[in-house]
This record gives C-alpha cells, sequence and structure tokens, in this order.
C-alpha cells in the first residue's frame, strides 16, 4: 500500500513539474536571457499569434517593436529572429556546418530515419547527398535541354489567356493561368507527361489545395506543442486522411504509383536486354541511380554528421527518396513560380513606365518570334533580359513569398554575433525585414523600382535572399527565372497589363506567400494608342 502510495505522489509531482516548465519555464525562455520578444502564453508560446497568419507578416510588425534581433516560442520550440546582417552571413555561411539543418515541423517526422525525405527537408550527410544528386538536374546543359517545353507551355498559357480575355474585353485572374503554366511545365520536365495538359491536370487541383488550405490542422499545431507525441499525431493524421480529404496524400499515392509504375518499366526493358531511351525527365534520371542502399553509408558515420570538406559522397536514391524528390519538386516548382508571376504582372500595372521598358528591352533582346536557331525566345535571349531579371527581383524583394524556409537549426552550441544559441534552437532570418532596410535600400524602399537591381555591387551580402543563402540556397531557382522569363516575353510581346477596378493586392497563405487574386486587362499591341 505505502509503495502504491509513494509511486501515485511520485507520478503526480512528475506531472506537476513537467506542467510547470512546459506553461510557464518554458515560455520565458528568453526573458531569462535578457532578449526582448512578444509576450507568450503558456504552451503554446507565440503560436496564437502566427498559426493562421503568414510569419513573415507577423515578423514585420514584431521587428519595429523589438528589434533586429528578438525571441519568439513555437510551442516547445526556441526561435531566434535576426535581420542582422552580419549574424545573417554567420549563420548561412560563416557557420553552415553548425547550421545545416533547416527548420522543420515535428509531423514530418525524423528526417534522419524516415524513408520520403527529400532535399528540402534532410540534413547533414543524407541533405548532401542529395543536393549533389539534384544540382545535375537543374544544370545550364539540361535547362538548355528543356527549353522548347518551357517556351511550348508558355505559348499554351498564351492563347488560353488571348482567348479567354476576349482580346482586352474581359477581365481575368492572372494568377490562375500562371499556375496553370507552371505545374505544366513541371509536370513535363519532372514526371515525364507527354505534351501539355493545361486545364487538364489531375495534380493542379490537388496542389492547390494543398497550398490554399487552412492553416488551423490540430495535429500540425499540437505537435509543436508537445513534440514527444509528435509520432503518435502523425500516425492518427495518417490514419484519418483520406477520412479528411488531404489532398497532399493524395498527391503523394499519386507519385508514388507513376514511379512505380515507371521503375517496373525500367526493370522489364532491361531484363528483356533492350536499351534504355535517353533521360527524358527527373524520374528517368533519378531512377537511373536507384538504389535500396543509397544511404548506408550515411548511418555508419551518423545521419546528422556534416562534413563541408568531404568529397565522399554516394550518388545513388532509395525508391522512397525518388518519390520524396519527385514530390518536392512538383510543389516547390508550381506555387512559387506562379505566384512570382502573378506578382510581377500586378507591379508592371500599377507601375506602366515600367512595363514599357521591360516591352522594350524584350524587343531589341528577343525580336519577333522566330529567334535564334528557330526557338523563341532562345536561353540566351533570356539570359540577356537583365532588366525583365531586375523586376523579378524588385517583386521578390518587396514580397518575400517564401521567406519562411530561410530559417536554420542549431547542431551544436555556438555563437551568432553577441548571442549564444543552443543546441536545439531556431534561427528565423526576417527576410522581410532586410529587403526592406532604409538604411539599405533608401528611402523609397516601399516603391516598385527595378533599376535598384542593376547595381547589385554596392548592396550589402543577404540585404536580398528571397531564395535562401549559402550553401542551401533554392536549387531550381534558375529554371523558376527560365519560366518567368519565357511567359513575360510572350505576355508582353502581344500584351499590355492593364489595370482595372478589381485590380487589388491580398497576400494569403501561411508557409507561403501568394496573391488571392491579380486581376487584369490584356490589351493586344496593336490597340495600344487607341
Amino acid at each position: 500500500m505505502l509503495i502504491l502510495i509513494l509511486t501515485t505522489v511520485a507520478l503526480l509531482a512528475i506531472t506537476a513539474v513537467g506542467f510547470y516548465l512546459s506553461a510557464f519555464h518554458r515560455p520565458a525562455y528568453w526573458r531569462r536571457k535578457g532578449i526582448p520578444g512578444p509576450p507568450t502564453r503558456p504552451f503554446s508560446g507565440n503560436m496564437h499569434s502566427w498559426w493562421n497568419n503568414n510569419i513573415i507578416n507577423l515578423l514585420r510588425e514584431w521587428t519595429p517593436i523589438y528589434g533586429k534581433t528578438y525571441g519568439i516560442q513555437e510551442g516547445a520550440f526556441q526561435v531566434l529572429v535576426t535581420s542582422d546582417i552580419d549574424m545573417l552571413q554567420e549563420l548561412f555561411v560563416k557557420k553552415f556546418e553548425k547550421f545545416h539543418a533547416r527548420k522543420t515541423a515535428p509531423l514530418i517526422g525524423d528526417v534522419d530515419k524516415e524513408p520520403l525525405v527529400h532535399v528540402f527537408n534532410a540534413r547533414g550527410a543524407r541533405w548532401k547527398r542529395l543536393r549533389a544528386i539534384a544540382n545535375p538536374a537543374f544544370s545550364v546543359a539540361n535547362l538548355k535541354k528543356i527549353m522548347p517545353i518551357v517556351n511550348d507551355s508558355a505559348s499554351i498559357t498564351l492563347s488560353h489567356l488571348g482567348k479567354d480575355g476576349e482580346e482586352g474585353e474581359k477581365v481575368l485572374n492572372v494568377h490562375f493561368y500562371f499556375q496553370e503554366l507552371t505545374m505544366d511545365v513541371i509536370a513535363r520536365v519532372a514526371m515525364g507527361q507527354r505534351g501539355s495538359r493545361q486545364f487538364e491536370n489531375a495534380y493542379t487541383d490537388l496542389v492547390r489545395k494543398i497550398f490554399g488550405r487552412p492553416t488551423t490542422n490540430p495535429f500540425m499545431y499540437y505537435s509543436f506543442m508537445f513534440p514527444r507525441f509528435a509520432s503518435v499525431l502523425r500516425k492518427v493524421a495518417m490514419w484519418t486522411a483520406a477520412a479528411r480529404k488531404d489532398p497532399f496524400t493524395e498527391m503523394r499515392s499519386m507519385v508514388i504509383e507513376t514511379v512505380r509504375q515507371r521503375k517496373k518499366e525500367r526493370d522489364e526493358r532491361l531484363q528483356r536486354g533492350e536499351t534504355l531511351p535517353e533521360t527524358r525527365d527527373f524520374i528517368d534520371f533519378f531512377l537511373e541511380i536507384e538504389s535500396e542502399e543509397a544511404y548506408a553509408h550515411t548511418k555508419t558515420v551518423g545521419m546528422q554528421a556534416f562534413d563541408r570538406a568531404s568529397s565522399k559522397i554516394t550518388r545513388e536514391l532509395t525508391i522512397d527518396e525518388v518519390v520524396a524528390m519527385c514530390m518536392v519538386f512538383l510543389l516547390a516548382g508550381f506555387d512559387t513560380t506562379a505566384n512570382t508571376l502573378a506578382l510581377t504582372a500586378y507591379y508592371l500595372m500599377k507601375n506602366p513606365e515600367v512595363q514599357e521598358k521591360l516591352r522594350a528591352e524584350i524587343d531589341e533582346v528577343c525580336g519577333v518570334e522566330g529567334g535564334e536557331g528557330g526557338e523563341w525566345p532562345s536561353y540566351e535571349q533570356l539570359g540577356r533580359l537583365r532588366y525583365a531579371e531586375a523586376c523579378m527581383k524588385e517583386t521578390l524583394r518587396l514580397v518575400p513569398i517564401a521567406g519562411f524556409a530561410s530559417s536554420r537549426l542549431c547542431t551544436e552550441t555556438t555563437t551568432l554575433g553577441e548571442y549564444t544559441v543552443e543546441a536545439g534552437t531556431y534561427v528565423q532570418a526576417d527576410v522581410f525585414a532586410c529587403q526592406r532596410d532604409p538604411a539599405v535600400w533608401g528611402e523609397e524602399v516601399e516603391q516598385f523600382r527595378p533599376e535598384r537591381m542593376l547595381d547589385e555591387e554596392r548592396r550589402p551580402l543577404l540585404s536580398w535572399f528571397p531564395f535562401g543563402a549559402g550553401p542551401r540556397t533554392c536549387v531550381g531557382m534558375r529554371l523558376a527565372y527560365l519560366e518567368e522569363k519565357s511567359m513575360l516575353v510572350h505576355l508582353l510581346s502581344k500584351y499590355r497589363l492593364v489595370e482595372c477596378e478589381e485590380t487589388e493586392l491580398r497576400l494569403r497563405g501561411n508557409a507561403i506567400l501568394s496573391p488571392e487574386k491579380v486581376m487584369v486587362k490584356l490589351v493586344p499591341r496593336d490597340k495600344f494608342n487607341e
């Protein structure tokens, strides 16, 4: 009886201590360090503020109050927020070995051990292997090969815009069309889709639902507050996915089926002694190096181990990693590129003198359809469109749509500037504050002025980094620029973008900032002076 009483008392004491630590001690972490930050709540910390909002928008509110460096709490996780350029240089470059891991959600699971892990979430030696494998897919040689696909998709998007816009008589939401374009391109170059399927692609609506779904996922929310139960919450979320009609689960099933079918076809051809066709897309490329023992060597040195100088990389993928890589390229290649195009269109409408200057550059560099070597516009022509690139960069300066990705996990206690950062702490770069700092960009920081991007050498490093920074800079950046420039060439060669009464900019989204819609009128070129 005494043992039972003592056991009960001990359990109650442990529970009370755990409750106190979670509810009161943990939320006071930054106060104990003398670092300012917004007020926290028991258990959730600051999640009540950002859960239904975009973290980048909230940082825009908090930074003027708490300064360049302050602390917030995401459930059980401590996050140091900074827009100090010198600290960011340490974070992303100088001390990369201690900040090689990206901030990930607990519901994702252990990125060192989970089979379905892609290059965005991976860390340490596993990330280094996946990144080394992904890089060639976005090489200059490969991008030149896919130029005909990019141009064909852009041309088809333009025909839909022209037809549905009724030659300037009807207002259109161009964001919707740009989403069709970006999914068409990524499905053709990554998933082996034959020909264009704009407005007929099964992936498009699924991915729209993934990015448009509410952020109040209770499984994700509670996994942040109680990460020890994340594995249980993850299993429940997976078991109930079908009932909840979770679009991500449905998309994953489609990708798995596609990859498995392609692997089966490949294996059968090899068994028959047939010659495999020349690599056409990312699935083919990844299956060439598929091996179930792909990261066995990484486990022997520890999944989190990272050595920047080491050149020992096994260029192999498991079949699960092939699936994961295809999934991340579908997601990453869809929304961010479409959003950038739509936002650029908005700013071009609001600044017609910029639009005319861009059109003049397109006329001078690209001429009329027919182009160099029969491909219009050519890869070389797009490379000479400096003002077009400046317009896109200025758009991303004003709206860093993927700023959440510029975050890191401290894997070994170290310092950033004057601050000691303990292992297990996250560091979030305040991209918005850096890119709208009047000390860097001048008093006209709120204005859309692409010319400022033509003189990049005069800017401090890490004053502009919408694609991230350091070794983990976005691997698909060049493909995004390629799509965006091609679409702008096709569009502005034939139409002027004109704002209308419905034209306004409202941003939504949690992880990715996205315009709700971008309404335009397309005025044909032969009617410019009417």
